[in-house]
């Protein structure tokens, strides 16, 4: 009985691999005994399960922290309206949305917002930012 024993990984012969496993004509001229009988075993390695990775809840807790009120140490007051185009009354009121963040993931995710905030402000509880011109639609999907 034949058998096809065949090493995959060999550097030393490259000819053999998986692109010439199974060819007849290389099956009947290199491993043809005299009995015309065949024992081919085909084995195949499974991936391995991957390893268990428990899971974080930090990303949790920090995207529930988004817009929370109670947390934040930074609001920005954002308006689609630019106060410089106002009519020169610079008491009215601007349309303000308000967006609560967070100082520490500002500085790690959104340094240039952050840099809005300056250094003196670190002593207040709610820094305030005040941006206008911009969407607050899209300052939103910016900060998130």
């Amino acid at each position: 009985m034949g058998l096809i024993d065949q090493n995959f990984d060999s550097d030393k012969n490259k000819t053999w691999g998986w692109a010439q496993y199974g060819i007849r004509s290389i099956i009947l001229n290199n491993h043809l005994d005299g009995e015309g009988t065949w024992a081919i075993v085909v084995s195949i390695k499974r991936d391995a399960a991957p390893p268990f990775v428990p899971s974080n809840p930090m990303s949790g807790m920090i995207t529930g922290m988004f817009l929370d009120e109670e947390t934040a140490d930074v609001r920005f007051e954002v308006s689609d309206v630019d106060a410089n185009e106002d009519d020169g009354d610079e008491t009215a009121s601007l349309p303000f949305t308000s967006f609560h963040a967070h100082r520490l993931i500002l500085k790690a995710c959104a340094p240039m917002l952050a840099s809005l905030l300056g250094s003196d402000d670190e002593n207040e509880k709610v820094a305030s930012v005040s941006i206008t011109d911009i969407n607050p639609t899209i300052f939103h999907h910016l900060l998130y």
